[in-house]
């Protein structure tokens, strides 16, 4: 228990941290990393729920699957725009 004390505590909050220890460039793509994951965190639900209510629950797998598939596709294509650009 006490471990997990110090732990909560010593990161209480990720974003001050990430802009203290990074240069101000990587602070910037840190804080909209954590931007995009949070908006999509937000939207994921509400956009699986008409799809759950209209057709099945059963499709979330299918649904997270699609999401991964375009997860790695946006990421090879940042990597060829950074190899490239």
């Amino acid at each position: 228990m006490k471990f997990m004390r110090w732990r909560m505590g010593d990161w209480k909050n990720l974003r001050h941290f990430i802009k203290s220890s990074c240069t101000p460039g990587r602070a910037v793509i840190k804080s909209f990393e954590m931007a995009a994951a949070y908006v999509g965190t937000c939207l994921m639900p509400p956009v699986f729920g008409p799809i759950a209510n209209h057709i099945s629950a059963s499709l979330l797998p299918v649904y997270l699957l699609i999401i991964l598939v375009l997860l790695m596709m946006m990421y090879e294509k940042l990597l060829r725009r950074v190899k490239h650009g």
